[in-house]
């Protein structure tokens, strides 16, 4: 059973590393969390300007990756705020939601939220605005990505404005984290997307600091202080860029062109570092860059040649060739500070073993070949990797380049045979992994289905002590090893670059999510 109030975090706490520190490039496991460092007097007014890499295809509350920095996570946030989010140390930081407790062995959840918060549009975050948003978001007419998670939903029941009972359709003792790392924390406005439908993902209403003002699509979105905000913020305004060349974004952040750069490239954060006038706020997380396979699709619905994929990569040499040697690999799916850690290694680099396979594969009439349409952001790995399988022989792979929006939609309908991905990577394995790796997951895009996993999963989901969880995620490790369906090298740090000499307050929720409330300009 569980109760949350308030912040909650000891049995979550991951070990996961935030730094606020001016130009420190390398993150070390067990350093502590820079996140509520002193800062000057905030300074009212004034507009920040940001950049990032993709752009959404819409602002519907659901329409991303959840409370992530990916596809308008970040504008999301500023626009609807959250019923919760976790901070960077995998803390639950209830924020529109006041508690989310349960005294029914974490399968009715009482959802209490605090008195007088309004939508911008002046309509109430009430119980009744959240039981529309998940019942929405629940009915497969509207074909929402976050329908699986909705869908866990049995009944929802409207107590009194402020308390939403929560009937689960199974015992789950992460629910908060649940709630904190979907779409599902993000709540809209039910008269204004009632009203305007699919098209409300273009002007979306929500309760967060900042409401919309305008979209140049292809360009910029502009979002404005919310004066019916009733949390604290400080800037007037905040302009996002759509900058999708990782060059060019430093180089606007360099000459002053934006303030803020969002970024998971090093070698962008390598050379921001000899930047005098730019800090660089960092967010280390569990899970990271990994190859997934499509279970669907031969050839990779065969385990023998996704362990030939995984046998024919090595983590150490593309590091090298990319980054100096200077990322964070991810021999084991945790990081190594993490409470759930386990000495469980993902396969190591072996050309003969590779070779042998591919070799195979032509002895039976079928020689490997396949294609990655991938984003800017895997770009330079698929290269990478591409140039590293020509020197096999018996195996060819195409690189294709395709915009983020694009990639992610790929993903979501199964057309892709192989792909670079960064998801998942959590902060709290719930519900990341699981949605990643269970059977009818949200981001489970290769379709992989073993009941093993599936249970390993049910079993962390019904626990919130951190011995009984482990257990369960290193039954899904040693699975997931075996069977492949995905294969990590890297871990994800997010890099929230900025120019320290006008920003102050900077700081993130989540996987790197800025807090929009707790910036603001220097000056008198």
């Amino acid at each position: 059973m569980g109760g949350r109030s308030g912040t909650f975090g000891a049995s979550t706490r991951l070990g996961l590393v935030a730094l606020a520190l001016a130009g420190a490039m390398a993150v070390s496991p067990g350093i502590a969390s820079a996140e509520n460092a002193t800062a000057p007097k905030p300074k009212s007014g004034g507009t920040v300007t940001f950049s990032y890499m993709s752009e959404p295809a819409s602002f519907l509350p659901d329409a991303g990756l959840g409370a992530q920095v990916g596809l308008g996570g970040s504008e999301r946030f500023a626009i609807y705020d959250a019923l919760a989010m976790l901070t960077t140390k995998g803390d639950v930081e209830y924020r529109l939601a006041e508690s989310m407790t349960s005294t029914t062995n974490d399968t009715v959840w009482t959802v209490k939220l605090r008195k007088g918060r309004v939508f911008s549009d002046g309509t109430p975050v009430d119980a009744s605005a959240v039981q529309y948003n998940w019942s929405r978001i629940a009915d497969p007419a509207q074909r929402s990505p976050s329908a699986p998670i909705a869908q866990g939903i049995a009944s929802m029941n409207v107590v009194d404005p402020t308390t939403l009972e929560v009937t689960l359709k199974e015992p789950n003792a992460q629910f908060p984290e649940l709630i904190g790392q979907s779409s599902l924390t993000f709540i809209a406005s039910p008269t204004a997307w009632e009203a305007a439908g699919q098209a409300f993902g273009s002007s979306p209403v929500g309760a967060g600091p900042y409401v919309f003002k305008e979209w140049q699509r292809g360009a910029q979105l502009t979002l404005e202080r919310n004066p019916k905000y009733k949390g604290k913020t400080h800037l007037d305004q905040i302009v996002v860029k759509y900058i999708p060349d990782e060059t060019q974004r430093l180089n606007t952040l360099t000459t002053g062109g934006v303030d803020i750069d969002l970024t998971g490239d090093l070698q962008a954060a390598t050379s921001a570092k000899q930047q005098p006038n730019l800090a660089d706020f960092q967010v280390a997380q569990s899970g990271g860059i990994n190859i997934f396979f499509n279970f669907t699709k031969p050839p990779f619905d065969d385990l023998r040649a996704r362990q030939a994929i995984a046998y024919a990569f090595d983590p150490k040499a593309m590091d090298d060739a990319l980054n100096g040697g200077a990322a964070m690999l991810a021999p084991n799916l945790f990081l190594k500070d993490s409470e759930f850690f386990a000495d469980i290694g993902q396969p190591k680099p072996n050309k003969k073993k590779a070779q042998d396979l591919f070799d195979k594969f032509a002895a039976e009439g079928k020689p490997i070949e396949f294609s990655v349409q991938t984003s800017q952001t895997f770009q330079k790995i698929a290269e990478w990797f591409q140039a590293r399988l020509s020197s096999f022989k018996n195996v060819k792979m195409n690189v294709e380049p395709v915009s983020a929006t694009q990639q992610t939609t790929n993903w979501q309908t199964g057309n892709f045979t192989l792909a670079f991905s960064s998801v998942p990577r959590f902060i709290d394995p719930a519900p990341a992994l699981s949605n990643a790796l269970e059977t009818g997951g949200v981001s489970n895009y290769g379709k992989y289905s073993n009941p093993e996993v599936d249970a390993a999963f049910k079993k962390a989901r019904t626990s919130n002590e951190v011995a009984a969880r482990k257990d369960a995620y290193d039954a899904v490790q040693r699975i997931q090893v075996k069977d492949l369906p995905s294969f990590f090298f890297q871990h994800v740090v997010v890099h929230i670059l900025y120019n320290k000499s006008k920003l102050q307050g900077v700081a993130a929720v989540g996987d790197g999510i800025p807090r929009w409330d707790r910036m603001s300009t220097k000056g008198s």
